[in-house]
């Protein structure tokens, strides 16, 4: 596993079309009769919108990720490509980790 991101973080447009496939796939999906992403998560998740609206998230430089963000960002892309994470793991994915490329 790489140690340091080799690329800025994607355009905003990127980011928004990222997180909206996120919340497509996810918003309504339940799990034993629960939403799999709170209320909260939902909520934290449109405040992120508003910060990749404005342009915050967009062309970080490589080195200004830590390793363990990377690491999170490498697993969660592993983990929501093949829908496969638990329901109380997604809100703390979420919150914990603010990039969605």
């Amino acid at each position: 596993m790489e140690k340091e991101r080799k690329q800025p973080t994607p355009s905003r447009e990127v980011m928004l079309k990222n997180l909206a496939r996120f919340l497509e796939n996810w918003k309504n999906f339940a799990f034993g009769g629960e939403n799999v992403l709170s209320k909260q998560a939902c909520d934290e998740l449109e405040k992120l919108k508003v910060h990749i609206q404005k342009g915050c998230l967009e062309n970080i430089p490589p080195k200004a990720g830590t390793s363990r963000q990377e690491s999170m960002h490498k697993s969660l892309r592993k983990s929501v490509a093949k829908r496969r994470m638990g329901v109380k793991v997604i809100p703390q994915y979420c919150i914990a980790h603010p990039y969605c490329a």
